[in-house]
């Protein structure tokens, strides 16, 4: 397991000191960021924290799950390495928009027993 969590459901009062000192109640902590809004400097919910250790990591994402902070409770995952996306499945659309066998208006597969087109 990876020490980079990625923290989200934050409120916009919570600052990355706050961050940082709450996760230490878990394990020490070498980072703590909570991301900010480029144009308004106002938090954007979310932010990462850095642990010194896996087992810290770990510790911290089974004890600090759902515990409020400032009155929200936190959604804590393993971050995913930089560059990398989690895929999203968007409803409007029908479906991943990133999927490569799906394009709007064109037929790509055709099951040989039912006909039905993907």
């Amino acid at each position: 397991m990876d020490t980079k969590l990625y923290i989200g459901n934050l409120a916009w009062s919570v600052t990355s000191e706050t961050l940082k000192s709450f996760f230490e109640q878990a394990s020490a902590v070498k980072e703590a960021q909570v991301i900010l809004d480029r144009e308004t400097g106002r938090s954007r919910g979310f932010g990462f924290v850095t642990m010194e250790t896996p087992e810290g990591a770990q510790k911290a994402l089974q004890s600090l799950e759902g515990v409020h902070l400032n009155g929200r409770p936190l959604m804590i995952r393993q971050a995913l390495p930089e560059g990398e996306k989690r895929i999203r499945f968007e409803g409007k659309l029908g479906g991943d928009p990133n999927n490569p066998f799906k394009e709007r208006n064109k037929i790509l597969v055709e099951c040989p027993n039912c006909g039905h087109k993907f």
